[in-house]
C-alpha cells in the first residue's frame, strides 16, 4: 500500500512541513534540507528523497498556491514510484497579490519603519518569431513601496549574467525550438520559458526551465504568473524579513502566514493544588482548532489534562504544545508553580460601632499569619453606601441614619463590623415654670425635671443635669433638691458638651405679706 506523503509549503516565509504517514521524517532526513528552500530548488529533487526515506510507492498531498502545486503535480506524474497527487488550498487562501497590497498599506500605515526594497532584474530574450512584442515588454512596469521590476532585453547571442535578483524569460513562437537557448544559459534558477500558440498552461517542467504555453492575448497574465512565483515572491518576503529583524509585528505574521495563527494561552503562575485553564484561538478565526498535543516534561511539577494545567510542588515546568504528527512543539509556555501561604483569619479592630451622622473613623485590621502572601488582596466593602461609606484602607465616613455592615474580605477570608448610624442632638428642652428664667425653691423641697431631647433617637443623647453649688442644690439623676438658700446655677448638657441648656434656681422662704397673714387671704 502507498505510503502517504503530506507536504504543506509555505513561499512566503519560505517553509515546508512534511509528514510521511502522520509522523515527521527524523532530523537527519534529507527531507529536512528542502525544509527553508524555495520550490523551483527543490521540485527535480524531492520525490527521489522521499523514495529513499521510505522505500516504497507514495502518493503525495499538497499544501500550497495554485502554481506551485501545478508545477510539482507534473513532476509526480513522470515519477514512477508517485501513485498519486492531491492539491489542497492553504486554510488561509489569500493570494500574493493580495498579501502585496496588505504590506504597502502596512508600510504607509507605520511610521519610520525600515524596510528591504528589492530591485528585480527581468531578462526577456525574444526569439525571432516574438520580436513584435518587444516593445509591449519593455513597458512593463511593476512598481511599489517594497519592490520594482526593471526590464531588459537580451539579443540573440547576448550573454546572461545571473544575478541574486535576476531572473531570464524566454518568449518563443509555439514552432520554435528552444532547447539551444536554454543550454546556452547557466542558471541556478529556473527559466521561465512562454510559448505562444493556441493554449494555456503549463507544458513541461525540466531541470533548467518551467515551460508555458499562451495565447496571444493571455500572454502578458502568464508574464504576472511567473513574476508572482519566484521575482515578486522573493521581494515580498525580503521586505517582510528586514521589518522583523528590528521589529516584531503580529500583524506581519498574519500577512505571510498561510493558516491560521494560533495563540495558546495560560496563566504562566500556578498556585499549588489549583489548575489554569488553557485558551486556545485562531487568527483569523477560519475553521475549527486543529488537533495539538500537549506536553509537560517535569511532571513532578505540573500535568496536563489537555485543558488545564495542574500545580502540583512548587519548581518550573516548560508546557510545550505540538500540532499532530509534529516533532517539534510550536509554542512553548514557562509556567512556575508557586505555594500559598494565605490569611486564615482577619481580626478588626472593632465588632460594632455606634456612629453619628457626619463621624469619621478608621477600622484596624489585623490578619494572620503575619506573613501571609496575599495582604495586598485585602478589601473593604459597605453593605449600604447610603448609610456608610468605605475607602480601601478602612476609613469610614457616616452618610446617614441607619444600620449597615462592614466587610472586610481577603480571597475567601472575611470578618465583619456591624455599624449603627443616627443623628446628633439638635436641642434639649425642659418643660418647668420659670419666673423670668429663675425656677424659685423653698428650702427642703424637692421638684423632677421633665427633660425632652430632639431628635429622640440621637447618639448623643444621654443628659447629665449638674448645679454649680450643691450646698444649695443637690442633683440626683432629674431630681433637684433644695437644701438651703441661696443661688445655683442648673444645666442640663449632653454627653459631649456640645447642647445644653440652663436656668437659676433660687432657694428661699416664701414671702407672706401684711394682710395675708392677717387674715390668711391671698
Amino acid at each position: 500500500m502507498p505510503s502517504l506523503v503530506e507536504l504543506q509549503h509555505n513561499p512566503y516565509i519560505p517553509e515546508m512541513r512534511v509528514l510521511i504517514d502522520g509522523k515527521q521524517p527524523p532530523d537527519f532526513s534529507r527531507l529536512v534540507q528542502y525544509s527553508d528552500e524555495d520550490i523551483w530548488y527543490w521540485y527535480k529533487d524531492i520525490l527521489d528523497a522521499i523514495y529513499s526515506e521510505i522505500r516504497n510507492d507514495f502518493a503525495i498531498s499538497f499544501t500550497g498556491t495554485p502554481q506551485d502545486a501545478e508545477v510539482l503535480e507534473f513532476v509526480c506524474r513522470h515519477h514512477k514510484f508517485c501513485r498519486g497527487f492531491k492539491a489542497r488550498d492553504f486554510m488561509v487562501p489569500d493570494p500574493l497579490q493580495m498579501r502585496m497590497q496588505r504590506l504597502n498599506q502596512y508600510i504607509k500605515r507605520t511610521n519610520n519603519v525600515a524596510f528591504s526594497k528589492t530591485i528585480i532584474d527581468a531578462s526577456f530574450l525574444l526569439t525571432p518569431k516574438t520580436q513584435g512584442y518587444l516593445e509591449d515588454i519593455s513597458a512593463i512596469d511593476v512598481n511599489n513601496l517594497f519592490c520594482a521590476v526593471r526590464v531588459s532585453t537580451l539579443g540573440i547571442q547576448s550573454p546572461f549574467e545571473e544575478t541574486e535578483n535576476g531572473f531570464m524569460f524566454l518568449i518563443a513562437d509555439n514552432s520554435e525550438s528552444v532547447d539551444n537557448y536554454i543550454q546556452r544559459f547557466q542558471t541556478r534558477k529556473p527559466i521561465f520559458v512562454i510559448f505562444i500558440g493556441c493554449e494555456n498552461g503549463l507544458r513541461e517542467v525540466t531541470d533548467r526551465a518551467l515551460i508555458y504555453d499562451a495565447t496571444p492575448d493571455s500572454m502578458f497574465n502568464t508574464i504576472f504568473s511567473c513574476f508572482l512565483q519566484a521575482p515578486l515572491l522573493m521581494a515580498f518576503r525580503r521586505c517582510i524579513k528586514s521589518i522583523q529583524a528590528s521589529k516584531k509585528d503580529a500583524e506581519l505574521q498574519k500577512i505571510s502566514c498561510i493558516e491560521p495563527l494560533i495563540s495558546v494561552e495560560v496563566e504562566n503562575r500556578i498556585e499549588v493544588g489549583k489548575s489554569a485553564k488553557i485558551s486556545v484561538s485562531l487568527d483569523p478565526p477560519l475553521g475549527q482548532v486543529p488537533k495539538l498535543i500537549y506536553k509537560i516534561a517535569n511532571h513532578h511539577v505540573a500535568s496536563c489534562d489537555g485543558l488545564c494545567v495542574f500545580g502540583k510542588q512548587e519548581g518550573s515546568a516548560n508546557l510545550e504544545v505540538y500540532r499532530s504528527g509534529d516533532a517539534k512543539p510550536f509554542a512553548v509556555r514557562e509556567i512556575s508553580v508557586y505555594k500559598r501561604n494565605r490569611i486564615t483569619k482577619l481580626i478588626l479592630s472593632d465588632d460594632s460601632l455606634l456612629l453619628g451622622v457626619g463621624d469619621r473613623k478608621r477600622i484596624k485590621c489585623d490578619y494572620a499569619p503575619i506573613d501571609a502572601d496575599n495582604t495586598q488582596t485585602i478589601t473593604w466593602k459597605s453593605s449600604d453606601e447610603s448609610v456608610i461609606r468605605i475607602d480601601k484602607n478602612g476609613g469610614i465616613s457616616a452618610i446617614s441614619k441607619g444600620a449597615c455592615r462592614i466587610i472586610c474580605t481577603a480571597e475567601n477570608v472575611s470578618a465583619q463590623c456591624i455599624c449603627t448610624v443616627k443623628p446628633y442632638l439638635k436641642d434639649i428642652s425642659v418643660d418647668i415654670e420659670l419666673e423670668e428664667g429663675v425656677l424659685y425653691l423653698e428650702p427642703l423641697s424637692e421638684i423632677t425635671l421633665q427633660v425632652a431631647i430632639t431628635p429622640s433617637d440621637c447618639v448623643d443623647g444621654e443628659l447629665t443635669v449638674v448645679s454649680s453649688d450643691y450646698n444649695v442644690v443637690n442633683v440626683v439623676k432629674n431630681t433637684l433638691y433644695a437644701k438651703d438658700k441661696g443661688e445655683a446655677e442648673i444645666t442640663i448638657r449632653n454627653s459631649t458638651g456640645r447642647v445644653s441648656q440652663s436656668f437659676k434656681a433660687v432657694i428661699a422662704k416664701k414671702k407672706v405679706g401684711f394682710f395675708k397673714s392677717l387674715f390668711g387671704k391671698k
